[in-house]
């Protein structure tokens, strides 16, 4: 009892950092995530600058820790059982990836305890949130990005910040819930902490003022309807583990599902189609084309492309039943697992674990969408999805959005459920459907306000058919991009670090100036 009593702020901290996976799917629950944000503000705020350096770095990275791990456990799930990279190894990466990313919110806090002003208004509503933000913005672009796990993405479900999406984007409405709980929090401890009256009214009059702002905008268009809804036919495959890549039995699988498929547009996954295509049997592709023609339908498929005479090859998403075979490369890969950093160093750890296909190039920044069944499509691959800035200019230019996906390597685990979430953050932003075609699961169709139209069950071989809609228009966020709430953290932190410094030289002119007998 004595440990628990000595340790209440520690264990505080690691359970708020607990609990936080309960706000993110496969869970759901987007009102836990205010409870965590409570928590942890109820032990940081006890803190002032005379609190050692390293033991708020600890609170930090104890919350950090618990809130990656919690979500991120996959990454040694798919290394021990799906890669068989050995215990040790899977077990150091996960370790060392979550140690890495609780650091950003380590940052946060010792930065917040450190510029702290005297106005808890401020410091609750503005300060904690803008550092936040900004540093989930790092995040998701600093040595690749890595944009998963965000604030914003618990609330998808959430009609109340429906309409501040395609506004604001993910940020933003991190920025809104974090505030929002930090109100909360003025209003819940005002009389232990004798917050002033007047910050407690305004902490209500914000909560009210976001909630109303909410509601009207909540089913706002700045998208419109555009040519007829097509029938689509995504076909899960259900390749189990590394079997594309050496069995090669799924090229008679998908055969057989392009032949079952009924659509104006037939999807298939990422790399299911894993050889190149001069290792193809003779005549595949073409005998692929012809059944989509025969249906009147077009066909999109995941195949590694050679696109050079270097034998360069890219991760695309092609459109075979056009002649010119037009294809989306994707753009942002992802490290170790697609391309090697410090290839020179990494170079025998991945020969020793025999990854397949770690060598992708690069596609263009920028590509145009791809036109099929008369609507335009803006494709993303993979993980490309949890990278909204990198995907609003195709999709301000498409009427559908598109994620060819191979999500076999985390097996049963929640990343599924947690990258269908993020797709569902960007069908919001851009009002647009989002499709999401995948080997194994979560195959689905996002509807423009981000509610799941259909979805298929995981590890089955089935086709979803279903009607969507092109969609044409430019919402807020496709306008600005994450720059307005960027900005608006930004400006907030320089105005706090220039009032801290002004008021520390005040502070010392003060003291300077004192009477001396």
């Amino acid at each position: 009892m004595n440990f628990i009593k000595n340790k209440k702020n520690e264990l505080l901290v690691l359970f708020a950092g607990c609990i936080s996976v309960l706000a993110f799917a496969p869970f759901n629950h987007p009102y836990v995530i205010v409870l965590s944000i409570l928590l942890l503000l109820l032990v940081i705020n006890k803190f002032d600058n005379r609190i050692s350096k390293w033991r708020l770095l600890g609170y930090g990275y104890l919350y950090g820790l618990a809130f990656f791990n919690m979500q991120l456990y996959w990454v040694f799930y798919s290394l021990y059982k799906v890669i068989d990279a050995g215990f040790f190894v899977s077990l150091i990466a996960l370790v060392g990836f979550t140690a890495f990313l609780a650091s950003y919110i380590a940052l946060v806090i010792y930065i917040y305890v450190r510029l702290k002003t005297k106005f808890a208004l401020v410091n609750n509503i503005i300060l904690f949130p803008s550092l936040w933000v900004f540093l989930e913005w790092v995040r998701g672009w600093f040595l690749g990005g890595f944009s998963w796990c965000e604030i914003g993405y618990t609330q998808v479900g959430n009609s109340f910040f429906r309409g501040f999406y395609p506004v604001l984007g993910n940020y933003g409405v991190s920025y809104l819930v974090l505030s929002l709980t930090g109100a909360v929090y003025l209003v819940v401890r005002a009389r232990a902490l004798q917050i002033a009256r007047s910050h407690v009214r305004l902490s209500i009059l914000y909560c009210l003022l976001v909630f109303i702002i909410g509601a009207l905008i909540q089913n706002n268009l700045y998208t419109s309807s555009f040519g007829r809804p097509i029938k689509v036919a995504i076909l899960q495959g259900n390749i189990q583990g590394g079997l594309k890549w050496t069995d090669h039995t799924n090229l008679d699988v998908y055969k057989v599902l392009v032949q079952q498929a009924q659509g104006d547009l037939i999807l298939i996954p990422e790399t299911a189609i894993a050889q190149f295509e001069f290792n193809l049997p003779e005549g595949y592709l073409d005998n692929l084309t012809k059944i989509a023609h025969s249906k009147n339908a077009d066909l999109i498929l995941g195949i590694p492309k050679v696109i050079n005479e270097n034998n360069d090859y890219v991760n695309a998403a092609m459109l075979a039943t056009n002649p010119k075979h037009p294809y989306y490369a994707k753009a942002h890969l992802v490290p170790y697992g697609e391309y090697i950093p410090l290839k020179w160093l990494l170079g025998p750890v991945y020969r020793g674990i025999s990854l397949p296909m770690v060598g992708f190039s690069r596609g263009a920044s920028y590509q145009e969408p791809l036109v099929a069944a008369n609507q335009k499509f803006a494709t993303n691959i993979c993980y490309e999805n949890g990278f909204n800035s990198e995907l609003i200019k195709a999709a301000s230019n498409a009427t559908i959005m598109l994620n060819l996906s191979d999500m076999v390597w985390y097996g049963t685990t929640t990343a599924k459920d947690e990258h269908l979430q993020i797709s569902q953050a960007r069908a919001l932003e851009n009002q647009r459907y989002f499709i999401q075609a995948t080997n194994t699961g979560m195959s689905a169709i996002i509807k423009p306000d981000g509610k799941v139209q259909a979805v298929l069950p995981v590890f089955e071989r089935i086709i979803l058919e279903d009607y969507v809609g092109g969609r044409i228009g430019v919402t807020p966020f496709q306008h600005y991009g994450n720059w307005l709430i960027i900005l608006w953290v930004s400006f907030m932190l320089l105005s706090v670090i220039v009032y801290k410094l002004m008021f520390s030289r005040k502070q010392i002119y003060a003291v300077n100036n004192y009477p001396k007998n």
